[in-house]
């Protein structure tokens, strides 16, 4: 069963990193995650110390299960299924990339603050800017480079 197999990658991929659980339920981690299966089979992520990559992950249409707060990079470009960026964390300290995702139809839950560079270009179905991070500490791409 693929879920099966699903909650096997995240248990071993989580074995990898320092995990602290919080009152509330959730969890904050210490480490890189990259993930190539969908985000529901992780515990909820308060706060990630490190980098999210789940660029080319060919299962995801959302965000929702990502970290609330990623002190790294958060990486979703290439997702081909990706529609919406609702579930992104809300601050992001290094750089948010979500380019090349050809079923993104807007930027509506794009985290509030970027701190580095935000990439959202070559999105075929992305119509608007609107909805961009409100501050964003480095270059914003939204055309080919």
């Amino acid at each position: 069963m693929q879920s099966d197999t699903f909650k096997v990658a995240a248990n071993k991929l989580l074995s990898s990193v320092k995990i602290y659980s919080n009152i509330d339920g959730t969890v904050d981690i210490d480490g890189e995650l990259r993930v190539e299966f969908p985000l529901e089979y992780f515990p909820k992520i308060r706060i990630l110390n490190g980098n999210f990559d789940c660029s080319f992950n060919k299962y995801i249409t959302s965000l929702i299960g990502s970290p609330l707060l990623v002190g790294g990079h958060f990486r979703c470009n290439n997702c081909i299924l990706l529609t919406t960026l609702i579930g992104s964390p809300s601050i992001v300290d290094v750089d948010f990339w979500c380019y090349n995702c050809p079923m993104l139809i807007s930027l509506k839950g794009s985290p509030f603050i970027v701190g580095g560079n935000f990439k959202c270009y070559n999105c075929a179905s992305l119509t608007s800017l609107l909805e961009k991070p409100l501050r964003i500490g480095g270059m914003f791409h939204s055309k080919e480079p």
